[in-house]
């Protein structure tokens, strides 16, 4: 407060350390305590038609910039050092019975109203098998339930316990030493799943993606100004409601990067491994190349664990040089289609069973050539995986970097043109979506 100074107006002033907190206020100045470290945050309102900025503490740039990387096995993902003390972190825990001593394949994941929040340091009693975890299965495959470990002890993780073991008294919550059997929450039955109803092909899924895109770009560009920076770090300043009330001024460079990259984002769909993966279980699936599958025809497994379209689509896209014009941001196309799922961005690792692949692609594999209803043609390719191994020299992680920290994109930038096309591939995948049949 003395930092803020003498000021001839009212305020409210909120401290929390609940990234979601005070959402819906519109202060002049907003202080967050985020722990241990002090970072800086910057607020740029209208407040009684005067435009104001406070900035508070300073940026730690190294740290924020480590956590755009959402590389697998990643260390620093967990951001629960920038909003809690230690003591605060907690798991999410529900309690359930089975007749088998454990969940089985068709146990529903917990529900909100099951959830207990549980001391992450008051867990380790549980870990001797009466708490499981749904998690990726052998080989990356399926996610499954199984016994936690102590390494699954991390803020967020949300787990299931033996409700015949205890550790829950209804006027108290949770409860360690009390050995009372719990009484599971009843839940309802479970809201129909949505899934793919018809077959889709390849092309049809890229053409409504990139109309999607700019649908999507119409309704968030208003008469704002330039996206602008905060502190250097490309932060964006005009942000406003989606459907055209205020908005967003995306410059049509970076609208055509959106565009493009909608358009050729599951282009590493057309890889045999994939089309193996979505004909697996039969049906009556047409002709050419698809990008999804009718339910219930696909089993959702690859014959290559681990196996990532959008690499495919990097590594297409990086080395056929045809598709773009001088006017194209080919790097930043390219970034945006490859990071559609998160999991392909400043970096791309391989798991620990991948002795020869990346994602499940090896080099020598070879994509077939796609045309498009656009009239464009990619050629057939055989892909080589080096840009993405450090050993090789690792192109695609120090050209990833240098897009990141350039002056007219930035992080925030970046991270903000990324959701454009994951929205519009998730919305574009709803328009063939329905009620599971059964």
């Amino acid at each position: 407060m003395a930092e803020l100074g003498e000021r001839e107006v009212d305020r409210i002033v909120v401290g929390t350390r609940a990234l979601e907190a005070a959402i819906d206020f519109v202060p002049r100045t907003l202080l967050r305590e985020e722990g241990e470290r002090e970072v800086a945050v910057a607020v740029e309102v209208e407040v009684g038609g005067v435009e104001a900025v406070e900035v508070v503490g300073e940026w730690d740039e190294s740290d924020l910039l480590a956590l755009f990387d959402t590389a697998v096995d990643s260390s620093d993902l967990d951001v629960a050092g920038w909003v809690c003390e230690p003591a605060d972190r907690m798991a999410l825990v529900a309690w359930r019975e089975w007749e088998a001593g454990g969940p089985s394949e068709e146990e529903p994941e917990a529900g909100r109203e099951e959830l207990c929040p549980v001391p992450l340091d008051e867990l380790g009693s549980v870990l001797d098998g009466r708490a499981w975890v749904r998690a990726a299965g052998d080989g990356g495959g399926d996610y499954v339930w199984r016994r936690a470990r102590a390494e699954d002890l991390k803020p967020g993780v949300v787990m299931l316990l033996d409700a015949r073991c205890g550790g829950y008294l209804a006027d108290e919550g949770w409860s360690p030493e009390s050995a009372e059997p719990v009484q599971p929450v009843v839940v309802g039955p479970e809201p129909p799943r949505y899934v793919c109803v018809v077959w889709v092909t390849l092309d049809q899924h890229l053409a409504e993606t990139e109309e999607e895109a700019r649908l999507l770009v119409e309704a968030l560009v208003g008469g704002v100004g330039e996206m602008g920076g905060v502190g250097g770090m490309g932060g964006m300043s005009g942000a406003g409601e989606v459907g055209g009330v205020g908005g967003v001024d995306v410059p049509e460079r970076y609208q055509e990067a959106v565009f493009l990259a909608a358009r050729y984002h599951d282009l590493g769909k057309c890889h045999e491994v994939f089309q193996e993966l979505l004909r697996a279980g039969g049906g009556d699936a047409p002709d050419g190349l698809l990008a999804k599958s009718k339910s219930p025809f696909s089993t959702g497994r690859s014959r290559r664990p681990h196996f990532r379209h959008e690499l495919v689509s990097a590594l297409m896209l990086a080395h056929g040089g045809h598709w773009h014009g001088e006017s194209v941001d080919h790097q930043l196309v390219t970034y945006l289609a490859a990071a559609h799922h998160g999991m392909v961005r400043i970096s791309a690792t391989a798991y620990e069973d991948e002795a020869l692949a990346i994602l499940g692609v090896v080099d020598g594999d070879r994509t077939p050539a796609v045309t498009l209803s656009s009239g464009e043609t990619f050629p057939a390719q055989e892909l080589r995986t080096a840009d993405f191994r450090p050993e090789s020299g690792g192109l695609w992680s120090a050209q990833a970097r240098a897009l990141r920290d350039r002056a007219d994109v930035g992080p925030f930038r970046l991270a903000f043109l990324e959701a454009l096309v994951r929205v519009a591939d998730w919305r574009s995948s709803a328009r063939h979506d329905g009620p599971e049949a059964g």
